[in-house]
C-alpha cells in the first residue's frame, strides 16, 4: 500500500507554493482537484481565494444532495473563502 506523507506546504490556509504559478483568475473561489498526493484518496477538493490561499472541502455531496459543482454550492463556498480587503 502507497502511503504519501502530508505536504506541509500544500496545507489550508497557506498560500499555494511559487512552484505551480499565479492561478488564471476565473479558477479562484472554484473547486479544483487536489493537489496534494496525501489527500487526493480522501474525497477532498481544494478552493483558491484571493492571495492564492488554499482552503480544502469534503467532495462528497452535502446534504446528501449537493455536489461540489451545484450553483447552490458555489455560492456558499465563495462566501466561506471569500477574504475582506
Amino acid at each position: 500500500m502507497d502511503r504519501h506523507k502530508l505536504a506541509s506546504d500544500l496545507e489550508a490556509g497557506k498560500p499555494l507554493p511559487f512552484i505551480y504559478g499565479d492561478p488564471p483568475p476565473e479558477l479562484l473561489y472554484t473547486p479544483l482537484e487536489e493537489l496534494d498526493p496525501y489527500y487526493q484518496s480522501q474525497k477532498t477538493f481544494i478552493v483558491l481565494s484571493k492571495r492564492n490561499i488554499i482552503h480544502r472541502f469534503n467532495a462528497e455531496s452535502s446534504c446528501h444532495l449537493l455536489s461540489p459543482f451545484n450553483p447552490l454550492r458555489r455560492v456558499a463556498i465563495k462566501i466561506l473563502t471569500h477574504q475582506y480587503p
